[in-house]
């Protein structure tokens, strides 16, 4: 017993605080790890889902797909040095809102040389003398897109990275029938674009009259665009303006705008029909891409369907078919269309081949 205590008396206290911090912060360690390995796992995670939505836009047709599709062969797509000339173009001549109007007379070139000193609009002209410019005309259904478009033609560089903003050139309403007025905004000393007042639902007669005086006597024009919402397809307003560009033979190109709703509807359709992610039996793609191949031709059906309803492709000279979109989506994540169009619109004003 006394031996006993005399090596107890040897042992050395339990030094428990020191112990305790060794557990704590080995416990900590753990903690530290574990989390680290839950965040990574999240950023893999996430990485992945990027990866795979990024894979599966890429199977996604873009309004820039549905326009060749939709491509007569008589009508070359542009080349990458066209288009990067009518970049060029568009990105070196400022923009400005020349003139409004809302009679005809009161365009400033015709008021001059009318030598009208009283203006029986109650809208400004700005006093100003048009110098002679070709001009391009843009027509639709109200609420069409049309002011989102020309805001979209007229994006400097900068804004075009920001691909939900621009410069509001043409305000835009959702209230339809806003735009009530001619509004002529000119690029440099190359062109003007010319804004017009939405007919059908909530046009007004004072409106049509206008339009019509500018398309039946304006010698600067050189085509229009006719704008068609891809939600609604061809009204029959439409089809009647169609009709009078035909009989007074002035050249027109169809824009079928919104594009990118359309695409996003049949995806939408196609992922709630096939909700998994496995990969396809033919083991070339998975079944989300897969919805993504058959969400494209149904999107393709969907145009086929209302451009042979309209039977524009029925005339003896076919107007080119072109597809836009003015915002973005999960889907559709640049501005497609535009560039083509504003070829489209140098080339009908003779600015570039």
């Amino acid at each position: 017993m006394k031996h006993f205590y005399t090596r107890a008396r040897n042992i050395q206290p339990v030094r428990f605080s020191s112990t305790f911090r060794h557990i704590t912060d080995t416990l900590n360690e753990l903690q530290k790890s574990k989390a680290n390995e839950e965040a990574n796992h999240v950023v893999k995670n996430d990485s992945r889902k990027q990866h795979s939505r990024k894979d599966l836009q890429k199977h996604v047709i873009t309004p820039s797909d549905l326009s060749d599709h939709f491509r007569h062969s008589f009508y070359p797509r542009p080349t990458r040095a066209q288009i990067s000339a009518t970049q060029s173009i568009f990105s070196q001549n400022k923009v400005s809102l020349e003139w409004i109007v809302s009679s005809y007379k009161d365009i400033p070139d015709i008021k001059s040389q009318n030598e009208i000193h009283g203006s029986s609009s109650m809208v400004n002209t700005f006093k100003v003398s048009s110098s002679p410019l070709p001009e391009v005309l843009f027509l639709g259904h109200t609420n069409s897109g049309k002011s989102s478009l020309i805001n979209n033609l007229l994006v400097n560089s900068v804004e075009n990275k920001n691909h939900n903003e621009f410069t509001e050139h043409a305000y835009v309403s959702r209230r339809a029938g806003y735009t009530k007025t001619l509004n002529a905004y000119r690029i440099g000393n190359k062109l003007r674009l010319i804004d017009t007042p939405g007919y059908g639902e909530f046009g007004e007669k004072e409106q049509g009259e206008l339009v019509i005086d500018y398309i039946c006597n304006r010698k600067y024009l050189r085509r229009v665009f006719v704008l068609i919402d891809s939600r609604r397809g061809f009204l029959e307003p439409d089809v009647n303006l169609i009709s009078f560009l035909i009989d007074q033979g002035v050249p027109y190109d169809i824009i079928f705008t919104k594009a990118d709703t359309i695409v996003d509807r049949y995806n939408a359709k196609k992922r709630s029909n096939n909700s998994t992610a496995g990969t396809s039996s033919s083991g070339k793609y998975t079944s989300r891409e897969n919805s993504a191949l058959q969400a494209n031709q149904n999107i393709i059906k969907y145009y086929e369907k209302i451009i042979g309803e309209s039977g524009i492709a029925n005339l003896t000279t076919s107007p080119k078919i072109l597809l836009c979109n003015s915002y973005t989506s999960k889907l559709v994540k640049a501005r497609y269309g535009y560039k083509e169009i504003r070829f489209e619109i140098l080339r009908s004003c003779g600015i570039i081949e």
